[in-house]
């Protein structure tokens, strides 16, 4: 979503992924899971309502619990649960799909991380990039 535009809104998706280098045939070589494609995947979003607000979503996949989210419904989840969704960008997903908490110095999952050759459903893959969000009391 940019601007409050969704990517699957109308007939603008295939326009938007040709705009932002998707479907160029170096990218199509390079893309793990056909992302000019409307398939479901556990997905990770990151954005903003028009009051500021944040907003983190960890759409959980490929597993008996879950089977992932497509951008369509990404952005209709996103809408419904903040309706003035001004920005939402979709960001690394498949194995990578987690959201934490670290409560006491402890960690605790809150969501359910995709099986992969790398790990097992419910345990988190190791990965070298994460967003981390303070907060203070």
């Amino acid at each position: 979503i940019r601007d409050g535009a969704g990517l699957c809104d109308g007939e603008h998706m295939q326009q938007w992924f040709e705009k932002e280098g998707w479907t160029s045939p170096l990218s199509r070589q390079t893309q793990e899971a056909n992302l000019h494609t409307l398939i479901k995947h556990p997905r990770t979003a990151i954005g903003c309502a028009e009051n500021g607000d944040l907003l983190v979503l960890v759409f959980s996949g490929r597993t008996w619990r879950s089977v992932g989210a497509d951008y369509d419904e990404m952005i209709r989840i996103a809408r419904a649960l903040y309706p003035d969704v001004h920005y939402l960008m979709n960001g690394d997903g498949g194995g990578s799909a987690m959201l934490g908490l670290v409560h006491n110095g402890e960690f605790m999952e809150l969501s359910c991380p995709s099986t992969s050759t790398f790990s097992c459903a419910g345990q988190v893959r190791p990965i070298n990039t994460v967003f981390y969000i303070p907060i203070e009391k």
